[in-house]
Parts: C-alpha cells; structure tokens; sequence
C-alpha cells in the first residue's frame, strides 16, 4: 500500500507541474517547456507568436543550406551492431534561423536519436518568403558509415 501512496504523490506532483508549464505559456517573457519523446525543448513566448504569425514554407532538403551543420556523434551501440547509412530527419526552422523541430524519419533505428540531436543544433539564415519573415520544413540528412 505503501507503494501506492507514492505513486499518487508523484502523480500530483506532475500534474501540479503540468499546470504550471501551462500557466507560464500566458506571461511574457517565462519560458515554457514542451515535450516530446526524445528531448525537451524551451522556447520563449516571443518565439512562439512570431513562429504562429509566419508563413511556413516547405523545402525539401536543406542539407546543403545550413549556415552551421553539427555532425552527429556515432553510438556506441550503433558502433557495436555496425549500424550505418542514411538517416533523414524532418525538421522546422524558425523565423530566426533556428531548428525548432528534429524528428528522424528513416534510417537505423540505433542511429536516428543522434541524427536528430544534431539536427537539433543546426543554424539556418533567417527564412524569408516575399520579404517577410517564413518558418522553413525541410529535410537534412545524414550518412553513417564505419
């Protein structure tokens, strides 16, 4: 039963924490915190309505337009399977030039977390579409080999 107790505790303690994430996306200035099942990501609240009010463009790859290109680290374990080869990872720029978004798409699955953590830190010339500030999807790729 004791178990139990805790359990409950930990779960109010989230939801408590879950509240308070959500509160802070409506003051200026905090920063919130969203999650997805690889990383966590912090954006202003200035990120988020600039991201909002752009245009957002699909690209294709943009492998080839990044202003800074980080290569992934090889896992270890992907070193031990001799996992290599393409991993693709769909990515959102924003209107900054920052990637916003990284989920990889393809390729081993021992090697897409670090494809994705490295696209992650990419850098990209501020998007522009007919003068005016764009978020840019695209795709960067990046090729394993041992």
């Amino acid at each position: 039963m004791k178990n139990k107790g805790s359990l409950i505790t930990v779960l109010l303690i989230l939801i408590v924490l879950g509240c308070k994430c959500q509160s802070d996306l409506f003051n200026p200035g905090k920063t919130s915190v969203t999650e997805n099942e690889e990383t966590k990501v912090a954006l202003t609240n200035s990120d988020v309505s600039t991201a909002d009010t752009a245009e957002t463009v699909s690209v294709g790859n943009l492998t080839d337009k990044a202003t800074s290109l980080p290569m992934p680290q090889y896992p270890a374990a992907a070193k031990a399977a001799k996992a290599q080869g393409t991993v693709e990872v769909n990515i959102l720029v924003d209107t900054k030039g920052n990637v916003v978004s990284a989920e990889a798409v393809s390729g081993h699955p021992l090697l897409r977390s670090a494809a994705a953590n490295a696209a992650r830190q990419a850098k990209f010339p501020p998007p522009t579409l007919d003068g005016k500030p764009s978020n840019l999807k695209g795709v960067l790729s990046y090729s394993f080999t041992l």
